[in-house]
């Protein structure tokens, strides 16, 4: 399936709402089919899916939710619809699908299980392709979890609220030092806009004064060399009907400091009834080439690497047929986001179709047209679970960017994409260290944290080992934080700062099961537990708490709060966060959410999964009013569950 229709178009239909619960299943099925074609694909998952609840015969239904919830990027809902149709032999592709939903979470030893399956129990004639397929995707996972000790550690930046929006920001143009051209779908019309650098923050983005599209949405962008020309794409928004928009790619020329009508390349660019984008534009000599992605029908499949050239001392914009950029970077899956250094003779690009941690990779391979070397996946954490692509930078590499819909350092949400900076890396500087585990599970989780003014913290990179060793690249004259947890064991952690640029290695052991403070420049947190007593709750008004106490699932050790899992008479609310695999409740991920309430905890024995929830609330609007804080404070997934007498209530 073609997933790179969520970057062409960012355009936000609000059509779905409380009005989807008073229709019947017909009626649900009818608008779920109308989202789509307004592309809406999330609001049409959901429209799906409550069919199906309301007549759960029609699996169609459970399916089609799950195809729009991977389009929309919300994979834990694609993960909980194809997971009803994974061995139904009517929908021969959930399997698969299930699997890389669960992947894209960064769950990889579920999802390589969950596609050995599939491929074992596969029976169509098409099998050996289903299996090369598989054997990608589980590539991918092998690839992932083989990044203990990653060669490079990049710290990633999300730029700020003036530059990303609720929207889709993509398609960064670094076009000088501190200025940066951008495409963003704000106010439902994908349009490029610009931001300048201003005492190290990104200023309100702005139009700028490029020539405007006659018809459709002007995006993704690139300038000459010299500045003179720029290339960009237009597409049809009428057009847009959930499976492809019809783009072409223009050109304007600078004249006396305005830019010339835009001009659509010759036809056989794009080749009718087929797209083409991301145009970028480099110069060899006298020879201007133009990378773009398209669909043309004499690719390997989907969208590919394509790149023409011309003439610069021409007039006449008349580039050569096409050429595709080859077997070694293109594949039966999606190519997209070319960005080539004439200097290092490297092209960078995106695919779903090599082996990727998630839905599209971040991909580097030298060479030239014609004559590519082995492609290279850019591992974490440039790249994630989620989808990363747009990478681009100035020629002398000061500003990189990049284009991700992960969720990191404040971003709210998994859905939308926004633009990212990629600051120095390769320092020189380590973090590193033993991890003795007597425990029956080996596997641990890591987190090293930047620590910032006003006692905050920024995620910088997060990952589980099962090796004894970790180690971590670190940047010079900053203050870090790292944390060692284990799903049986109290939270042990590591204050250091690299202040001193003589030092190259910081060193600190644990031992899982102790709390420690193994190094003289280390700062133990000595609070790991969660006491009520000592924090901020939701003081009941109603309803006395009864003497049964639920037992938690969970196999921590840890001391908990006496209010954990109690249950109450009558009817009253949690609000689930998240669903996690592993789950540390001494994790400082919920150190801002365990002020308004107790943690709890249901563990679904069937998916290994752990539900986190928050507890109590005695009216619908107390719960509703929580989950809109929890959504605000990174749980975007947040909802308020009702409970009858301890019994839980919402599905």
């Amino acid at each position: 399936m073609k997933r790179f229709q969520i970057f062409i178009l960012v355009l936000a239909f609000v059509f779905i709402g409380n009005g989807l619960s008073a229709q019947n299943w017909k009626q649900l099925s009818r608008s779920a089919k109308e989202l789509e074609s307004k592309g809406d694909f999330a609001a049409a998952g959901q429209a799906y899916e409550s069919a199906y609840r309301l007549k759960p015969s029609k699996k169609e239904f459970i399916n089609a939710a799950g195809e729009a919830y991977l389009k929309s990027g919300d994979y834990r809902s694609a993960e909980r619809a194809f997971g009803k149709v994974q061995s139904d032999e009517k929908f021969p592709l959930a399997g698969l699908k299930y699997g890389r939903s669960i992947k894209s979470q960064g769950r990889y030893r579920e999802a390589k299980a969950a596609l050995k399956t599939y491929a074992s129990i596969y029976k169509g004639s098409d099998k050996a392709l289903i299996q090369k397929l598989v054997d990608n995707e589980i590539a991918g996972c092998l690839l992932a979890e083989g990044m203990e000790n990653p060669e490079l550690q990049p710290t990633l930046t999300r730029l700020g609220n003036a530059v990303n929006s609720p929207a889709n920001d993509f398609a960064p143009i670094p076009f000088s030092s501190g200025i940066l051209y951008f495409t963003s779908g704000r106010n439902n019309q994908a349009n490029i806009l610009r931001s300048r650098l201003e005492g190290g923050e990104w200023s309100a983005a702005i139009e700028p004064k490029l020539p405007t599209a006659t018809a459709g949405a002007l995006s993704q962008g690139s300038f000459s060399k010299d500045g003179q020309r720029f290339y960009f794409t237009v597409c049809a928004n009428d057009d847009w009907n959930g499976r492809r928009a019809a783009c072409d790619i223009y050109v304007t020329r600078k004249k006396d400091n305005s830019w010339s009508t835009p001009a659509r390349l010759r036809e056989y660019i794009k080749m009718g009834g087929t797209t083409a984008m991301y145009p970028q534009v480099v110069q060899n000599g006298n020879i201007e080439i133009l990378y773009f992605a398209a669909d043309r029908p004499d690719g390997y499949g989907g969208m590919d690497i394509w790149y023409t050239t011309r003439q610069i001392d021409s007039d006449a914009f008349d580039f050569t047929f096409p050429m595709n950029a080859g077997e070694e970077i293109n594949t039966l899956g999606d190519e997209i986001t070319p960005f080539y250094d004439p200097q290092q003779k490297t092209l960078f690009f995106s695919s779903n179709g090599h082996p990727t941690l998630g839905g599209f990779d971040i991909f580097s391979v030298k060479g030239s047209p014609n004559n590519w070397k082995q492609p290279v996946n850019l591992k974490q954490p440039v790249n994630s679970s989620s989808d990363d692509f747009g990478y681009i930078y100035q020629d002398s590499k000061e500003n990189t960017f990049l284009v991700s819909t992960r969720n990191f350092d404040g971003k709210i949400g998994s859905n939308d994409a926004d633009i990212y900076t990629i600051n120095k890396f390769g320092s020189g500087m380590f973090v590193e260290g033993i991890v003795t585990n007597t425990r029956r599970d080996k596997k641990y989780k890591a987190a090293l944290y930047e620590l910032i003014s006003n006692g905050q913290k920024r995620l910088l990179v997060s990952k589980f080992f099962e090796t004894k060793t970790f180690r971590f690249d670190v940047l010079p004259d900053r203050n870090f934080k790292l944390e060692v947890m284990h799903a049986s064991a109290p939270m042990l952690t590591y204050d250091f700062n690299t202040h001193d640029s003589s030092k190259k290695i910081y060193r600190n052991d644990f031992k899982i099961g102790t709390r420690q403070n193994s190094s003289s420049t280390s700062i133990v947190n000595s609070t790991t537990t969660t006491n009520s007593s000592t924090r901020t709750t939701t003081t009941p008004r109603t309803n006395p708490i009864t003497t049964t106490t639920t037992p938690t699932p969970s196999t921590s050790t840890n001391t908990t709060s006496i209010e954990k899992n109690k249950t109450y008479s009558g009817t009253y609310y949690k609000v689930q966060l998240t669903v996690v695999v592993d789950f540390f409740e001494q994790s400082s991920e919920y150190d801002k959410i365990r002020a308004y309430g107790n943690l709890d905890t249901e563990y679904l024995p069937a998916r290994n999964w752990t539900r986190v929830l928050l507890s109590p609330f005695f009216t619908l609007r107390e719960a509703r009013e929580m989950m809109n804080k929890a959504k605000a404070m990174g749980y975007p997934d947040a909802f308020p569950v009702r409970y009858r007498d301890g019994k839980r209530m919402t599905p």
